[in-house]
C-alpha cells in the first residue's frame, strides 16, 4: 500500500490493493503521478474480492506490517491520524502518529451491528467502503452492505445516523460539521440527507459514481468512475459541469472548456 505525502491537515489517501513493490507497474505509475512515495499502511499480498486478511496480531503493530483487504479510502483528522476503510475485512483502522495501526470500528467479522450507541469495536460492519473525517476526529462511515451511515465519536462510540434504502456501489460520503446535511454516492444517484427531510435523490443520471467532496465555494464535486469524468454539481443538483476527464482512460485528452450538462 502506498500514498502520496500529506497535504494539509485534511489530506486524502487512496490505498490500492495492487503490487507496489519497486519496479512494478503500479509503483511506476504512482511515482509518475506523485513523485515521492512513502508506504504508510499495508504489507501487500492480498488480492481478489472478499478476502479478509485481518489478524488480531496486527493490532498496535507497525501499520506497514498489517495486511489490508481491499482498502477503499483513507482520510486524516486534524492531528494527522489516518483512518482507513478496510472494506473486505469489515473494519475501520486508524494509523496513529507513531505509525502503529489499530481497529477503531467493526469486529472484522461481516455482520449488521446495532444502530444504538455502542462500543465501536463491538459493532459488526459489512463492507465499509466510504469515510468522511472531521478535523476533531469524528468519523462518518458508509457501511455499504448494511446501507447505513454510521457516526464514530471521538470517545469510541458508534451509532447509526441514517439508512439509505437500496444503497448501491460508490464510496462517496460528505457530512457537514453540524450534521445538518450529508451526501452519499449510491450507484447512479447522489443522495442527499437532512434531519428533517430524510434521504432524497439529489442528482441522477450517472453511470457509476465513485467519490465526492465539497469544494471551497460550497459546490459538490463528484467522480463518475463509469464515465471517467469529474463534475461540479449545481446547488440544486439539476446540472453538472465537467471539470476533469475526457471520458476515456487514455492520456490523449481533447482540450475543451468546461461545459454544463443538464
Amino acid at each position: 500500500m502506498a500514498s502520496g505525502s500529506l497535504i494539509g491537515a485534511m489530506g486524502f489517501y487512496r490505498p490500492l490493493g495492487v503490487d507496489l513493490s519497486p519496479g512494478g507497474l503500479g509503483f511506476s505509475n504512482l511515482v509518475a503521478s506523485y513523485s515521492l512515495l512513502t508506504t504508510i499502511a499495508g504489507a501487500g499480498g492480498v488480492t481478489g474480492a472478499g478476502v479478509n486478511k485481518w489478524n488480531t496480531s496486527f493490532e498496535g503493530s507497525a501499520a506497514t506490517n498489517a495486511q489490508l483487504s481491499r482498502p477503499h479510502i483513507a482520510m486524516t483528522d486534524g492531528a494527522g491520524n489516518i483512518f482507513i476503510a478496510d472494506k473486505d475485512a469489515h473494519g475501520i483502522r486508524k494509523v496513529r502518529i507513531d505509525g502503529t495501526i489499530v481497529t477503531v470500528a467493526g469486529t472484522s467479522i461481516q455482520g449488521n451491528g446495532t444502530d444504538n450507541p455502542a462500543n465501536a469495536t463491538s459493532v459488526m460492519l459489512d463492507q465499509p467502503n466510504g469515510l468522511w473525517v472531521r478535523k476533531d476526529g469524528t468519523v462518518y462511515i458508509l457501511d455499504l452492505g448494511n446501507a447505513k451511515v454510521r457516526r464514530l465519536d471521538t470517545n469510541g462510540t458508534l451509532s447509526t445516523m441514517f439508512t439509505v434504502t437500496g444503497l448501491a456501489a460508490g464510496r462517496g460520503i460528505w457530512v457537514k460539521n453540524d450534521e445538518s446535511l450529508a451526501y452519499v454516492c449510491s450507484g447512479t444517484i447522489v443522495k442527499k440527507w437532512t434531519p428533517a427531510g430524510g434521504v432524497v435523490d439529489f442528482a441522477t443520471g450517472f453511470s457509476e459514481l465513485g467519490n465526492l467532496a465539497m469544494d471551497p465555494n460550497g459546490f459538490l464535486v463528484v467522480t463518475e468512475r463509469g464515465a471517467n469524468r469529474v463534475y461540479r454539481l449545481s446547488n440544486d443538483g439539476s446540472s453538472r459541469t465537467i471539470i476533469a476527464g475526457n471520458g476515456t482512460t487514455t492520456a490523449e485528452a481533447t482540450t475543451r472548456r468546461p461545459r454544463a450538462q443538464g
